[in-house]
């Protein structure tokens, strides 16, 4: 599973022992900067909860100007949008929806599946490193299985 972990730190040294020891703990190890970003691409995100809307609705007024994906999941849906659309996807859909999140975010090429005591290992991991004052945000290519998010 690939970790990319942002941080923003007075004391770059610290971070790095910090992230370091964490992830070694949990069965990883720090790589160089820069080491998995080929695994994501930045895209726009805009994100529906599907207790307030229909799928069929959300699907087909967000065809209607020309998004990349859209994609169904632990209730729900997610538009995908190039960073370049994204202003204009989202004022777009504004006009008839209420997003719950919307912004330019990097996204997994490919999602990894692992059994639940790994998945179970793996977001405890991640918990324990945004429990750092300095990880401003920890990224992952897990698959998380809907009866575990």
């Amino acid at each position: 599973v690939a970790l990319m972990i942002k941080c923003l730190t007075d004391n770059k040294n610290r971070t790095s022992s910090d992230v370091k020891s964490v992830l070694s703990k949990g069965g990883g190890s720090l790589g160089t900067p820069g080491s998995v970003s080929y695994m994501f691409y930045r895209k726009g995100l805009i994100v529906y909860s599907l207790e307030k809307y229909r799928e069929d609705e959300i699907m087909e007024f967000a065809l209607e100007v020309g998004v990349e994906d859209i994609l169904v999941s632990n209730n729900e849906a997610e538009v995908i949008t190039s960073p370049d659309d994204f202003d204009k996807v989202l004022s777009f859909l504004k006009t008839k929806f209420k997003e719950e999140v919307a912004e330019i975010a990097l996204i997994p090429e490919n999602k990894i599946s692992l059994n639940k005591d790994q998945v179970e290992k793996i977001i405890l991991l991640v918990e324990k490193l945004e429990d750092f004052d300095d990880v401003q945000e920890v990224i992952h290519n897990l698959e998380i299985p809907e009866e575990l998010s």
